[in-house]
């Protein structure tokens, strides 16, 4: 694999969303100031010391200052540990790391059925999150608010920008609801947004943006939220239970003579890759760190920052050290 660029790394992996919804061509009225920090942009987190512009991989909705839902489909290529949530109407507003994440474990990528996921942030953000509507919604032909920052994923920051359509609800089908267009449709880069309804001044979340018609002019589809809450609900209780502590990252660690089974394995912010049983940062291949450095590294390893005023060279574990028995990596003992 190469590690030319971090940046390569994002956009190869942001393809996760080629097959949902598209950016909407209609003209949609202008965004309201408590719906804009609900929505939140997901982008590909760039752990480089060159970093490049955010690369969009998903739209999400903060439900909690710290949680973030949006649809298992964007994960299908994305680690919920390589990827930030962005907040505002363009990609220039504040940033969270994400730290742990989950798909629901019924969902089906052939026909999307329970897709959606809930994410983790490292710290809480200071927006108010959208409530979640714990009632079935069986107003048909009532009009929904959807939001998304639409593009094609892996667009600059400077072309991106978060919109709102009007929808009509067309039907409540037994995981999902289906969507009619109002002004426009919801599209590719939508997905994983919210689908708001109104009751008054107050919107509550009904739905999360799973797929459309090819065109985006005719129909779409949300996940239901109240025939997920129980998926919603485990997710947050688990991130709120106190965890054993964890040993602290160091980058003078050899990550790759280290297995794990779990996260608990790893050091504190690390992710266990199971498939390779090897600790991974930021959402990266498994690797060790090697020496310090500015921009670039020898043999077009990249050069990632693993502190405030510290980068250090990526050396990527061999295939032996990731699928061997530990204390047989190849690595001297």
């Amino acid at each position: 694999m190469s590690f030319s660029r971090i940046a390569l790394l994002a956009a190869l992996l942001a393809v996760g969303c080629d097959s949902a919804p598209k950016a909407s061509k209609g003209a949609p009225p202008p965004v309201t100031p408590a719906s804009v920090g609900a929505a939140v942009a997901i982008v590909a987190h760039d752990a480089s010391c060159a970093p490049a512009a955010p690369a969009l991989i998903c739209t999400g909705t903060l439900i909690e200052p710290d949680v973030v839902l949006t649809a298992a489909h964007c994960l299908d290529h994305d680690m919920p540990a390589s990827l930030d949530v962005i907040v505002g109407p363009d990609l220039k507003g504040p940033r969270a790391r994400v730290q742990s994440g989950a798909k629901h474990p019924k969902f089906e990528r052939e026909t999307f059925a329970h897709d959606v996921a809930v994410l983790i942030l490292e710290r809480p953000l200071a927006t108010a999150p959208i409530p979640l509507r714990r009632a079935p919604l069986d107003a048909l032909g009532a009009t929904l608010d959807a939001l998304g920052y639409g593009g094609v994923p892996g667009a600059s920051a400077d072309t991106l920008r978060q919109h709102r359509v009007l929808v009509r609800l067309g039907a409540s089908e037994d995981q999902r609801l289906k969507l009619l267009p109002g002004d426009s449709m919801t599209c590719r880069g939508d997905s994983g947004g919210p689908v708001l309804a109104r009751d008054g001044d107050k919107l509550e979340l009904v739905g999360v943006t799973t797929h459309g018609d090819p065109a985006c002019r005719e129909l779409g589809f949300a996940a239901r939220i109240d025939r997920h809450l129980d998926f919603i609900d485990a997710q947050i209780a688990a991130a709120r239970a106190p965890r054993p502590p964890r040993r602290a990252f160091d980058p003078a660690e050899d990550l790759c003579r280290a297995p794990c089974a779990s996260d608990d394995d790893c050091p504190a912010g690390l992710t266990c890759v199971i498939a390779e049983r090897r600790c991974s940062f930021e959402g990266l291949p498994p690797a060790r760190f090697s020496a310090s450095c500015t921009t670039s590294c020898e043999g077009d390893k990249p050069c990632i920052r693993v502190g405030a005023s510290q980068c250090r060279c990526l050396d990527p574990c061999t295939p032996l050290e990731t699928t061997g028995e530990p204390g047989r990596s190849g690595a001297p003992p």
